[in-house]
């Protein structure tokens, strides 16, 4: 069974970051946002779940690396009326008695369209800044259930990503890559929650035919 109830989130607030006016001062309002928390693993894993919903969009990494195959999740909804959460099972990729690092980057999406002067939108909307509810769920075999839930022990920084809209596109710097050591991370900030029900996910969206670029120059810049 999902999540049906508040209840069942276990007291999992919405966390984000905290957004600045200024692109030399942490994410703005077009950018992307990371959020990462350790993961304790002790001996007797049986399974490990996670549920998230992550708006506008969100993608999964465990260890730096993406959580299954589908993209642009959780799907789009009136967010008004309900909001989806998705659920990974992330059993196969722990180890037994060790320490993982969790991590959730989030975009905008179309829960967050800002204005992007220079830059072609077709219209600008927001239901809000970018933000997260998870929880994971780590069952033992001898009955026992830890439960990580988002909140201000959460840890937060600006993605990569430094620019995200879904319609005038991204700007990416590899400097503030999953493996870069420059970033600086700040505790989360608890954000208002969203009064839509939250639901199981819809259909997945994944890739089908990947294009590859026909020649790379460098930049002259």
């Amino acid at each position: 069974m999902g999540l049906l109830t508040d209840a069942d989130w276990k007291g999992a607030k919405w966390i984000g970051e905290a957004l600045s006016n200024s692109s030399n001062s942490g994410s703005t309002p077009n950018g992307t946002t990371r959020l990462k928390h350790e993961l304790e693993i002790k001996l007797g894993l049986k399974r490990a779940l996670v549920f998230v919903c992550g708006l506008g969009q969100q993608e999964i990494y465990l260890d730096g690396k993406k959580v299954g195959v589908d993209l642009f999740e959780p799907g789009y909804t009136d967010y008004r009326k309900t909001c989806f959460y998705d659920t990974y099972d992330i059993t196969d990729q722990l180890r037994q008695n060790a320490t993982h690092q969790l991590e959730v980057l989030l975009g905008n999406g179309f829960y967050n369209i800002p204005a992007a002067p220079g830059r072609y939108t077709k219209f600008t909307a927001s239901f809000g800044p970018r933000k997260c509810i998870a929880m994971v769920r780590l069952e033992y075999g001898n009955g026992n259930i830890d439960q990580i839930v988002t909140d201000e022990s959460w840890k937060a920084a600006p993605g990569a990503t430094t620019f995200a809209n879904m319609y005038a596109g991204e700007d990416y710097d590899a400097r503030l890559d999953q493996a870069s050591t420059e970033i600086t991370w700040a505790p989360a900030t608890v954000l208002p929650g969203r009064e839509a029900n939250l639901q199981g996910p819809a259909a997945p969206r994944r890739p089908f035919a990947p294009m590859r670029p026909l020649s790379r120059w460098p930049s002259r810049s």
